[in-house]
């Protein structure tokens, strides 16, 4: 793989995060969406401006990502939202100042390693034509793989939902990168029908292209609303981090299951990118860890604070 794909798709996570990072603070800003109109809260977060400025971060990173999806592998480029890690924690540090521990600085440090093995293991290679992904995305397997993940997804939104959104900053957000994973996972094989066809005639009369459409506008969106319900419910930092947990992690299975990316590769860039994603999936785990630590911590002082 030439390494243009990569940086753009760096410079996509980094407007991803930041745009992230500024929706958090619009959201605080409005009134609870389980307490106000649905009509109500959608103009809430239209005329509030940090929410709109990170919406604007946001289309712009996710247009960067969805293109960039048609010139590489999503098993390659996918893991790289870990460095929208490093950018949302300073972001949230110095912009909403919450407090990034040192041990958070050493796991960051840590990711970047992994986001570097995963770099050095990419290759080149072609991409398919559209009714090849589709082809590999309708095999049983991979498509048993896709339900499950979906099934899993809907459940955890249903269950905290059914909790009165007890720990929904964690419930909701596996939900959201899901989804979200899902949205890429389409729009690769829309890009397919997209370089194949060019926008011609032949590409608006695919219905099968309409379909994937379809699907890729409600997988986005919906992880898109939800991501932002989160944010009513938690910290930017552990709703951020869970996200970008399954967006590093679910493609490589996706790339690997649905896309067969490790067919032709050799076993040392398998290895290098394994060992890469696992590092940055520990150093996620850890982030997360201490995150939850701090909440318990904070928690326990609020409710000395109130017995004083």
């Amino acid at each position: 793989m030439d390494w243009l794909p990569i940086v753009v798709q760096i410079l996509g996570v980094s407007s991803l995060n930041l745009g992230a990072v500024l929706q958090k603070k619009g959201a605080d800003q409005v009134p609870s969406v389980h307490t106000t109109a649905a009509m109500k809260s959608i103009k809430n977060f239209l005329t509030n401006k940090t929410w709109m400025l990170g919406y604007v971060f946001i289309t712009i990173g996710s247009l960067i990502n969805f293109i960039v999806l048609g010139y590489g592998d999503i098993s390659v480029l996918q893991p790289l939202m870990a460095v929208g890690i490093i950018v949302q924690a300073l972001v949230c540090k110095w912009y909403l100042k919450e407090k990034i521990t040192r041990p958070m600085i050493v796991t960051m440090a840590l990711i970047m390693v992994g986001v570097v093995l995963v770099g050095i293991s990419s290759v080149s290679g072609s991409q398919n034509d559209f009714s090849t992904v589709l082809g590999m995305l309708v095999r049983p397997f991979p498509l048993i793989f896709v339900i499950a993940l979906a099934t899993f997804g809907a459940f955890s939104y249903i269950y905290t939902k059914k909790h009165e959104y007890k720990h929904a900053d964690i419930w909701i957000s596996n939900y959201t990168g899901i989804y979200s994973v899902f949205s890429y996972l389409f729009a690769k094989i829309l890009l397919a029908a997209i370089i194949q066809y060019g926008f011609s005639i032949a590409l608006f009369s695919d219905v099968f292209a309409w379909i994937i459409l379809a699907i890729m506008l409600y997988t986005s969106t919906s992880a898109f609303i939800t991501k932002n319900v989160s944010y009513q419910h938690g910290r930017a930092v552990l709703i951020n981090n869970i996200f970008n947990a399954f967006n590093i992690s679910l493609p490589v299975l996706v790339g690997v299951v649905v896309f067969d990316e490790w067919a032709d590769m050799s076993p040392i860039n398998i290895a290098l990118q394994t060992v890469g994603v696992a590092i940055i999936m520990a150093g996620i785990a850890l982030m997360m860890v201490y995150e939850l630590r701090f909440k318990r911590e904070d928690t326990s002082k609020l409710i000395g604070e109130k017995k004083i």
